[in-house]
């Protein structure tokens, strides 16, 4: 099942529990970041996640994935998908930024564009 985008996740137990009755099956209710960090929320069939990743929703896979927890407070044991709300450091969306904005992304010369005669020109200049 395809996951629906929201502007943000159930912020406490109980409201988690009472947006989980929509599933047929309580603990396939999802409110998770997908790759582009965007909340998305649905029912789906629930993962295990290893200590120190996150679960994520893959939009292109079409199933939930894990991901590296690259901050200090992280999942310390393995747990099931649905239970991401007792690891709100798994909800930040820095968390998801921060890992796919490394130095090696950035270029430190002209950032380019194609005209519409082919040719090429700079958008913006990064500076180091």
């Amino acid at each position: 099942m395809v996951l629906t985008q929201v502007n943000n996740c159930p912020s406490t137990f109980s409201k988690w529990r009472n947006s989980s009755k929509e599933c047929p099956n309580t603990d396939y209710y999802h409110c998770v970041l997908d790759e582009n960090s965007n909340f998305v929320q649905g029912c789906i069939k629930p993962i295990w996640i290893e200590t120190e990743f996150c679960p994520v929703y893959n939009t292109k896979a079409v199933k939930m994935d894990s991901q590296k927890c690259k901050r200090k407070e992280c999942p310390t044991s393995n747990f099931r998908s649905f239970q991401i709300y007792q690891y709100p450091e798994c909800l930040s969306r820095e968390r998801l930024i921060l890992e796919s904005t490394t130095e090696s992304d950035i270029s430190l010369s002209a950032t380019q564009t194609l005209t519409e005669n082919g040719s090429s020109r700079p958008l913006a200049y990064i500076q180091p």
